[in-house]
């Protein structure tokens, strides 16, 4: 009961805490209106979506590419599936905001599948998102030759990311964690894989009893980290700004 009352004690502070990050949003966006009107630089909101839409369509074009990986949804329960849909709202919503954002893409992915039914349900508006939506597999998809795969358990660390590069990550979320599973899956399709550089750059002490917290990192965290990376050339910037304090003990 305890352990219970705990926990939604933290998912209630967490829920204020969104809220709070809302209306602060809402606040600063009103200042800079306000001071843009004074100055004479005020942009009507029409014009900043539309230049938003253009430029995510010249991302999904011409930036370097991330690839989700959505054979895994036959392994996710409901709550698993909702929650991988929670993640990529978040991970659209951050690349969308990025300075330099990637182009992103889902393989093995269908609109119909339960784990599409369960994206147009949490995403609004998930069916205009400016991403590849891709039926085939990752190596039907892309190049072969292009493609890396990125597993907690890769024997390789990702030292820097290359333009040309298209990047996969698995689209599981696990409430049990199965070691593994994203390395198997670029066995499976004959691809290289990579890991993050966390035992190099990551919070301090870092090590090899950390592989099951790196397993667990959300969809939205791991494009979140390259995101930073991409931009600052800095991996232990991106570690200490995106990873979650909960990540970090």
């Amino acid at each position: 009961m305890r352990n219970i009352a705990g926990t939604e004690k933290r998912l209630a502070a967490r829920r204020l805490k969104r809220k709070d990050e809302k209306r602060r949003r809402r606040e600063r966006d009103a200042l800079i209106t306000r001071e843009s009107v004074k100055a004479g630089k005020y942009v009507p909101k029409r014009t900043v979506v539309r230049h938003s839409r253009e430029r995510m369509i010249e991302n999904l074009m011409n930036a370097p590419k991330i690839c989700i990986d959505c054979s895994f949804e036959s392994l996710m329960s409901p709550k698993e599936r909702s929650k991988f849909a929670q993640q990529f709202c978040r991970a659209y919503g951050a690349n969308k905001s990025s300075p330099e954002p990637f182009s992103l893409h889902l393989t093995n992915f269908s609109m119909e599948s339960a784990l599409g039914v369960c994206c147009r349900q949490k995403c609004s508006g998930f069916e205009n998102y400016k991403i590849g939506f891709h039926s085939l597999s990752p190596t039907m998809a892309f190049p072969t030759s292009k493609l890396v795969y990125l597993s907690p358990d890769a024997q390789s660390p990702l030292l820097d990311l290359e333009t040309d590069t298209i990047y996969v990550i698995g689209g599981l979320v696990d409430e049990n964690v199965r070691r593994g599973a994203s390395l198997a899956a670029a066995n499976d399709i004959a691809i290289e894989s990579a890991r993050l550089p966390l035992e190099k750059f990551g919070p301090q002490g870092w090590g090899a009893a950390n592989k099951t917290k790196s397993s667990a990192l959300p969809i939205n965290i791991v494009l979140s980290i390259l995101l930073s990376y991409r931009q600052h050339k800095d991996w232990r910037k991106a570690f200490e700004t995106n990873l979650p304090r909960r990540f970090q003990r």
